[in-house]
């Protein structure tokens, strides 16, 4: 699991950095189609990425579950699996704050351009 997630981790920085670059190169040269390409892609590898680690979670969870339940091993056995699974899913608490911060930002530029607007279209003296 652990070349498969670095395999797809890198996958993912690869498009998010690609993705960056032909934006920035994309003001310039007119390229802007594959920039927007490029982040669909991204987008999807991000979150196929993130399936692959809920659905790895999931489902190894449920088999030593059932391990314990047949081999009536000690349930104790799967106590260190609750806080790992818990760390992966709190990723989607990052993404909350994440999201808060752009949204502020989001809504000081909007103010801003708001301003520069409401300059513009002041009738001149």
């Amino acid at each position: 699991m652990i070349v498969l997630f670095l395999g797809l981790m890198l996958a993912n920085f690869v498009f998010l950095i690609a993705t960056a670059v032909l934006g920035y190169v994309g003001l310039s040269s007119g390229i802007g189609s594959s920039h927007r390409l490029f982040g669909a892609l991204a987008a999807m590898v991000c979150c196929g990425v993130h399936c692959v680690v809920f659905t790895y979670f999931v489902a190894t969870g449920k088999w030593v579950g059932h391990a314990i339940l047949v081999k009536g091993l000690e349930p104790k056995l799967a106590e260190p699996i609750g806080p790992l699974r818990r760390a992966a899913f709190a990723v989607l608490a990052g993404n909350l704050v994440a999201a808060a911060v752009e949204y502020r930002s989001i809504r000081d530029n909007g103010l801003v351009i708001d301003g520069i607007l409401a300059r513009i279209n002041a009738p001149s003296n």
